[in-house]
């Protein structure tokens, strides 16, 4: 038996714990985003300021607080929260929130085969419902059910699924703004191929 878990949690040590470990983790599928666009997103979200949210989005003791009967989360700074699930020793699959709003077969064909793999399934099990994921998660869906009912994670500012949009930050963000973030994040985002 298996369990698959989301988070938006760094891997960070609380006390002499991690948030986990390669004990209790077969595998990590990270979503990777721009953080010049996460800034916009999230801040519409929290109902910030762009430079507020870029604080928050470079802060190491950044933490989510929760609005409802939720759990705390421990976000840290972008970088390291994404490092944080890089040094995780268990098999690491990185898709690119881009690549999945563009690309949305390639990248879930390359989950399900991930998912075969560490979970020791045949792969052709998966064949019957990729386009049921496709269709079923598509954005447009999940945005009509939040118009139609509501969503748990939506926030006083905002509602939870937004544009999904992959380069506004050449529109929306300042200059300064854009040079503040890529120089915070030069090294990741150079990695990652965002610079």
């Amino acid at each position: 038996n298996f369990n698959i878990f989301k988070t938006h949690s760094a891997n960070l040590k609380v006390g002499n714990n991690n948030f986990t470990n390669s004990k209790l983790t077969l595998g990590n599928i990270y979503i990777v985003r721009d953080p010049r666009e996460i800034v916009i997103s999230y801040s519409k979200y929290t109902g910030k300021t762009i430079d507020e949210t870029i604080d928050l989005l470079s802060s190491k003791g950044a933490i989510l607080l929760p609005e409802k009967n939720l759990t705390l989360t421990l976000m840290s700074a972008w970088d390291i929260h994404y490092k944080s699930w890089q040094m995780l020793k268990v098999p690491t699959l990185l898709i690119k929130y881009e690549n999945l709003l563009y690309n949305t077969k390639s990248e879930i064909l390359k989950i399900a085969k991930f998912l075969s793999k560490i979970l020791e399934l045949n792969p052709n099990k998966f064949n019957n419902i990729i386009n049921n994921i496709i269709n079923s998660t598509h954005i447009d869906k999940f945005r009509k059910y939040e118009n139609n009912f509501g969503f748990s994670e939506a926030s006083k500012y905002s509602k939870f699924f937004g544009k999904a949009e992959t380069a506004s930050w050449k529109k929306k963000l300042s200059t300064q703004e854009i040079l503040r973030i890529e120089n915070i994040f030069k090294t990741t985002m150079i990695e990652l191929n965002y610079l």
